[in-house]
């Protein structure tokens, strides 16, 4: 086959109504709001920042780019409009908000748990929606899903995050959930961490940040930023080293120890109230109060929280490995 007989072929997949229906369907809830703003129109600026709202569409053939008097338009083809007429039904924007909605299901179950028997994931999925689905056509939407890059893979009935690399690399973490119970919050609130970057700003965050900003930093932003990073170091199990190392690099300095030891404190707090994939989703105290009565309101506590007097030559009780007169005293 020669170029352009293979252009030939391309041009008529692009245009194929079947290949037009299962790119759609593939797209997410904002490449198909840009996708319908466009259909009818001869073009359009596109004013948005974040080029991946557009790629999908444009890698696919089903939005073409073009520049004019040094400005840049974009234009759904013709012929796609064409084909798009020809699968447009309410059958198709059922299916499509279906897949949709199972993806939604898929990306929030890896953020809160890391990973989930999609057996599991299934039976969440039927419990919250009025959807007449079976465990085949969940997987299979699963699998279709799996077409284009996405923050999830899927091996051995489970579905499972992407910063695991293998399954070898998850066992640690299939060990530390063994017999804990999932955390199952209402719809609403279990679809909100399909955003990868959504976290709960919860009371302790805020009683955090508000001390920061009191005693150590009066820039907004940066505290904003080392609040989004502290929460993030809590929820991957980080060591309270990792976290005071965030204060350094924004070159925070404390006062004195008594500073140290209340921050100490109040970052325990936090770690204990974020939700971990170790426990399934659960904090530690929600965890702790599931159990017997004589572990409740234990949760987790870092030892160097402890007020006590430190030496000016002896270890530095931020983990840094400096003698605490070159470290937290200066």
């Amino acid at each position: 086959m020669n170029k352009q007989e293979l252009a030939s072929k391309l041009q008529e997949r692009l245009v194929d109504p079947e290949y037009v229906e299962a790119s759609l369907v593939l797209t997410n809830h904002e490449e198909w709001k840009l996708f319908e703003r466009l259909l009818g129109r001869v073009s359009m600026q596109l004013n948005s920042k974040k080029p991946s709202e557009y790629l999908f569409l444009m890698s696919n053939g089903l939005l073409f780019p073009f520049y004019d008097q040094g400005k840049m338009f974009y234009v759904v083809p013709e012929e796609i409009q064409e084909a798009y007429n020809k699968v447009q039904s309410e059958a198709f924007l059922y299916k499509r908000e279906r897949y949709e909605a199972v993806l939604q299901y898929c990306l929030a179950a890896v953020n809160l748990y890391g990973y989930v028997e999609i057996k599991r994931l299934f039976e969440l999925y039927i419990e919250q929606n009025q959807d007449p689905l079976n465990e085949e056509e969940f997987k299979g939407i699963i699998f279709f899903h799996l077409a284009r890059p996405q923050s999830f893979w899927m091996e051995q009935g489970y579905l499972i995050s992407d910063y695991f690399r293998d399954f070898d690399d998850l066992k640690e973490l299939m060990d530390s959930t063994l017999f804990k119970p999932y955390y199952t919050p209402d719809r609403e609130t279990f679809l909100k961490y399909a955003e990868s970057d959504y976290f709960e700003m919860t009371p302790q965050l805020n009683k955090l940040k508000k001390f920061i900003l009191k005693n150590l930093s009066r820039d907004r932003e940066l505290v904003e930023d080392l609040i989004d990073d502290i929460q993030l170091a809590c929820s991957m199990e980080e060591p309270l080293q990792s976290i005071i190392h965030e204060f350094e690099r924004r070159n925070i300095i404390f006062d004195d120890m008594e500073q140290v030891n209340i921050l100490i404190s109040l970052i325990t707090d936090v770690h204990n109230h974020t939700r971990l994939w170790s426990n399934r989703g659960h904090t530690p105290v929600e965890l702790s109060l599931s159990r017997k009565p004589e572990t409740q309101g234990m949760g987790v506590s870092y030892s160097q929280a402890k007020s006590v007097k430190i030496g000016r030559n002896e270890p530095c009780p931020c983990g840094s490995g400096k003698k605490y007169k070159k470290c937290c005293m200066n």
